[in-house]
């Protein structure tokens, strides 16, 4: 399992997103078996991920952005978003992840308006409660 935080940053935040506390209000982290049920998802979502190179984060090696903003179709209903995700990811349907799911949806906006939407991998967890809030934010 790797953990992947969407970070909303405005361009004041940048300076901070080596204090992984300090991120927390700004980022919606999820739990994916691998980088292509990333893509997968971002792909769901009518984007693609770009290499971000021109941010630095303390111990993050792998930093992304998004070619287009994530697309939210408000009037496709959230069951058929999540059905197009368990048949493209082939995970497993359970009440967490419908939770998650739902919960990063609502996080999707907040992403999109960003000046610096960032994907990164984290490099370990910061704390236990990330495992099991992945889609907290």
């Amino acid at each position: 399992m790797q953990y992947y935080s969407f970070i909303a940053a405005s361009d004041a935040d940048l300076m901070c997103l080596n204090e992984a506390q300090a991120r927390s209000d700004i980022q919606f982290t999820v739990a994916l078996d691998s980088l292509g049920e990333l893509s997968t998802l971002v792909s769901l979502m009518g984007s693609g991920l770009s290499l971000n190179l021109a941010v630095n984060i303390e111990g993050v090696k792998e930093i992304w952005g998004v070619a287009e903003p994530l697309a939210v179709n408000q009037n496709e209903e959230i069951t058929l978003l999540y059905d197009k995700w368990i048949s493209a990811s082939a995970r497993q349907d359970s009440k967490n992840e419908q939770a998650w799911f739902q919960q990063f949806l609502q996080f999707v906006p907040q992403f999109n308006q960003a000046q610096n939407p960032l994907i990164i991998l984290e490099p370990k967890l910061a704390s236990p409660e990330l495992a099991i809030q992945v889609g907290s934010h």
